[in-house]
């Protein structure tokens, strides 16, 4: 029962951060609105309502202060490392030059994992999801690391990042039905460039 309960803790704590830090963004570009209104005069109701990011982003940086508070600051274990490298191999598994694994596109967010696992398969996934949900070890998954709120930014040294780099094929595409499958890693430009080569392409503008 007790180590539900740690567990569950634990979850929670990672979860709350998780929302914390999406909402501490969409406050922050509140507040920029708010300070931009001011600057250009616009309608009262406008910098009232962009004022409020100011003040929930003060919140939400309290809240973010306390949920990084109890997070673990321990390593990954020797013994845990043993296993990815025998699983992913050699080449799977990165513990050093992972700076760029560590930080947006943008700079806004930067991490702490110590280890990146790069899996090829989706059994590599299923072993490393079983062991670290065995030994309490946070997984952060990262694709093209294009997001705008941190998402793919691993909080503690406990944490490992899951990168889908390697998991980059396209799976199969129905011309019948247009529907196109593909691995994780898959990034656009592969998928349109596989999609341009049969008369398709793919339905998704970026801007």
């Amino acid at each position: 029962m007790l180590c539900s309960q740690k567990l569950l803790w634990q979850l929670s704590v990672l979860t709350l951060d998780s929302v914390f830090q999406t909402a501490f963004s969409v406050a922050q570009l509140a507040a920029n609105n708010f300070r931009q209104a001011r600057r250009l005069g616009w309608p009262t109701m406008l910098t009232r309502t962009a004022r409020c990011g100011v003040i929930f982003r003060r919140q939400i940086r309290a809240g973010l202060l306390a949920v990084h508070r109890t997070t673990s600051t321990s390593t990954i274990p020797d013994d845990s490392i043993q296993f990815f490298q025998q699983q992913l191999g050699e080449s799977g598994v990165l513990m050093s030059d992972i700076d760029k694994y560590n930080v947006d596109w943008q700079q806004h967010y930067h991490g702490s994992a110590q280890v990146v696992l790069r899996p090829r398969t989706t059994d590599d996934v299923v072993a490393i999801l079983q062991h670290c949900n065995a030994n309490e070890i946070g997984v952060v998954p990262l694709g093209g690391n294009t997001g705008l709120v941190g998402g793919g930014i691993a909080q503690s040294p406990r944490d490992v990042i899951l990168s889908m780099e390697k998991m980059d094929k396209v799976d199969s595409f129905d011309e019948e039905s247009s529907i196109l499958t593909c691995e994780a890693g898959c990034i656009l430009e592969s998928a349109e460039k596989f999609l341009n080569e049969r008369e398709f392409t793919m339905p998704l503008d970026l801007a």
